[in-house]
């Protein structure tokens, strides 16, 4: 108990500020980002691929995807029933062509009406920004079904491969193009480390598996695919009294 009130006791993370220069380009860059735009956009793309693979090989029936960015991932989804997603940035899928796969389109979770049930959570490179993952988490958990998975795969944040790639590869290429470091602009974007996400997700729910890649170690690791399923209901309380106090 006392790792998880550790974990616990960091939320809600504060988000570094940005200064003028950074918050310019911040929309362009999110949204090149997510796109793969560039050479080594292009390249960050093709390895997150692995991510999207892990995510779509599962069967599902109804999906919500938290935090859909610009619907790159609906594409690897070939048989489903009902697509929905929650994503608070318009501007990422506003002209996206796959807005017409999609069912029913939600700003946060808190919109999702209490009868809304889900056969697959799932979450591509987003639990990474959430600065209040518990509780964003018991809410989700509240709309599965009771056979339902969460599906989460995102950046192996504090592994030592992990930050060589940032720091080496993006980090030069941002740095060629704006002349600024990208270490702020991680600062701000990724609040939670794979730990903390991992350890959350063990806690809450009764079964969890893990996988990495390229190798099935922390450090050697540029991405974590997390499957998580069976609510613990006793540590969804816990977490809430925790909060309460």
């Amino acid at each position: 108990m006392d790792k998880i009130e550790n974990i616990l006791s960091n939320f809600p993370k504060i988000r570094t500020g940005l200064s003028p220069e950074y918050r310019k380009i911040y929309e362009v860059e999110y949204k090149e980002n997510r796109d793969g735009i560039g050479i080594i956009g292009n390249l960050k793309a093709k390895l997150e691929n692995w991510m999207h693979f892990k995510v779509s090989k599962l069967k599902k029936e109804i999906i919500l995807e938290v935090g859909a960015g610009t619907l790159n991932h609906i594409q690897f989804e070939n048989d489903y029933l009902v697509y929905d997603i929650i994503e608070p940035m318009l501007f990422l899928y506003e002209n996206a062509d796959s807005r017409k796969l999609v069912n029913n389109f939600y700003k946060t979770s808190e919109e999702l009406k209490d009868d809304e049930l889900y056969t697959n959570i799932i979450s591509i490179a987003v639990f990474e920004h959430m600065t209040e993952l518990p509780l964003e988490l018991i809410r989700l958990s509240k709309h599965m079904k009771n056979s339902a998975v969460m599906q989460v795969a995102i950046p192996t944040e504090g592994s030592f491969l992990w930050y060589l790639s940032w720091r080496f590869v993006t980090g030069t290429s941002f740095y060629l193009k704006y002349k600024l470091n990208y270490k702020p602009f991680m600062k701000h974007e990724h609040v939670n480390n794979s730990r903390e996400i991992e350890e959350l997700l063990k806690y809450i729910f009764h079964y969890v598996k893990i996988v990495r890649f390229p190798l099935n170690l922390f450090h050697l690791s540029f991405y974590t695919y997390i499957e998580a399923s069976n609510v613990n209901i006793n540590s969804l309380e816990t977490i809430v009294s925790f909060y309460k106090k």
